[in-house]
């Protein structure tokens, strides 16, 4: 019979035991929701529980976790939403939000997961005050205040609230920072709040999860034991998809021995191989790597569109009109630059029907990009 490799992160920051933790609680939470922790669960609570000895505070404002599909993200987030809302530990009733890449999104994964879970909990519903579905204003509200509340992703969506946490779900979608620049700003003044991002890997065009994961590795190798705390679970350097052995090193909710008898009864793995098979047989090869090995899918890298819509935006808010499309063309020429494009540094803007047509000259072929004068108008 086969050694399996240990299923270990490929990153993540360095637990310290002589801290205190409110991971216990999260731990306890997960329970309570039917969802004993799996160990890597149980690692991440420990991890971002940390309390800092000198402050009282959470030792690291930013958790963030990236994982293939189907390890439990959903499950280790709630939890975390949870203890907040309903610990003694805290010194007033608490405000937490959960983003998805939409508020459709958003909407759907509560509906269909987690207010179920919520309403099954015989710990935790009698804690509930009442969970209200209504279109555009999803909550639950509990006995003692605090409130969990879905947002939508628009850079105002968190102004004028004051939040305690933020949760950002499968952060890959993210071209830009709109979502985080919504809810930063309600977090400000809380000196113990906390953002949670929990993603798969992404592609060339996530802007946000590919920097966290930047800022993330490096938080490791500076091991400060402040700020940020990361953890990532993805396939070595050089991986083979072929070796389906590789898969238990780094998917920590698959199961060795279905139907799962590993935790004792106590908690289980939910993913088996014959399910991450299945999936292997649907799916472009690549796509699989990027869901199942948390491998970014930089394939399309080389025919990202120019156009950058968070320089656009930047350039809006200093001028006006036709000097700012122009301001928005020229920095993105200099980003092709930057990129070693082929061919890049022309563009010229032509008013047509209404709307801005703005061209650029890029890898040897020219991107167009509509700009109106109504709302939103930017299309490439």
């Amino acid at each position: 019979m086969r050694l399996l490799p240990p299923c270990t992160p490929k990153f993540a920051t360095r637990r310290r035991p002589e801290r205190e933790t409110f991971g216990l609680e999260v731990i306890a939470a997960g329970v309570a929701l039917g969802q004993p922790f799996m160990p890597w669960q149980r690692d991440a609570a420990m991890l971002g529980g940390e309390i800092d000895q000198e402050t009282g505070l959470p030792a690291y404002r930013e958790l963030v976790i990236t994982v293939p599909r189907q390890q439990g993200k959903t499950v280790l987030h709630v939890s975390f939403q949870g203890q907040r809302c309903t610990s003694p530990r805290w010194a007033q009733p608490q405000r937490s939000a959960f983003t998805a890449q939409s508020g459709k999104d958003a909407r759907d994964k509560w509906l269909d997961e987690i207010f179920p879970l919520l309403r099954r909990s015989k710990k935790i519903r009698p804690l509930i005050r009442r969970i209200y579905e209504g279109m555009g204003n999803e909550y639950v509200a509990f006995r003692n205040g605090s409130l969990i509340r879905l947002l939508s992703t628009s850079t105002s969506s968190g102004h004028s609230k004051t939040l305690h946490q933020a949760v950002l779900d499968e952060i890959w979608h993210d071209a830009d920072w709109r979502r985080e620049q919504g809810l930063r700003p309600a977090m400000l003044t809380v000196a113990d709040a906390q953002l949670l991002s929990c993603s798969t890997a992404g592609t060339a065009a996530s802007v946000v999860l590919n920097r966290k994961v930047e800022a993330g590795r490096k938080a490791v190798a500076a091991d400060t034991g402040r700020g940020i705390a990361y953890i990532e679970y993805s396939a070595p350097d050089g991986w083979d998809p072929d070796d389906e052995g590789s898969y238990f090193g780094f998917m920590p909710a698959l199961c060795p021995a279905p139907p799962c008898r590993c935790g004792d009864g106590k908690w289980r793995h939910t993913v088996t191989l014959d399910v991450i098979r299945s999936e292997r047989a649907s799916m472009e090869p690549a796509e699989f790597a990027r869901a199942y090995g948390n491998v970014p899918d930089k394939s399309g890298e080389g025919n990202r569109s120019p156009f950058d819509v968070a320089l656009w935006r930047s350039a809006r808010t200093r001028s006006r009109g036709w000097l700012a499309g122009w301001h928005w063309v020229s920095r993105c020429a200099r980003t092709c630059r930057r990129r070693r494009s082929r061919s890049a540094g022309a563009g010229w803007m032509g008013w047509v029907t209404g709307s801005w047509l703005i061209t650029a000259r890029a890898r040897g072929g020219w991107w167009a990009g509509w700009w109106s004068w109504r709302p939103g108008g930017i299309r490439v």
